[in-house]
């Protein structure tokens, strides 16, 4: 029995690894759809692997602000636009949080007050 106590112990890592690999891979596939115009693909597989981004706040930002550009493209800019509004104020501590607040402000929808500043 200690011997499948042990082996379960020195596997659950590799698990946890290969399940990171996983995700940074269909954040690769994402960005390989936005920069080839497929919006229809960045957003089926931003909603398909989001289960996956959940424990990484950083990963989940960036397939969401491909998502969300790409909803505004699609001319479905409430959807979009509310995206970036949650990318901003959710993941605030990320470079795509930044970049939402950008497009918010470029935009005329981002309220002084929701502004994400950077850090001091």
């Amino acid at each position: 029995m200690r011997v499948y106590g042990l082996f379960l112990l020195l596997l659950l890592p590799s698990l946890v690894s290969c399940i990171g690999l996983a995700a940074m891979g269909a954040v690769t596939g994402i960005a390989e759809a936005y920069d080839a115009g497929d919006c229809a693909r960045v957003i089926r597989e931003t909603d398909e692997y989001q289960p996956f981004f959940e424990d990484r706040p950083a990963l989940l930002a960036e397939a969401s602000y491909l998502k969300a550009d790409c909803l505004i493209r699609m001319n479905r800019e409430t959807e979009g636009y509310g995206l970036m509004r949650y990318i901003a104020e959710q993941h605030s501590d990320t470079p795509y949080a930044y970049q939402a607040q950008a497009r918010l402000d470029a935009r005329g929808a981002g309220e002084p007050a929701d502004r994400v500043t950077a850090p001091d």
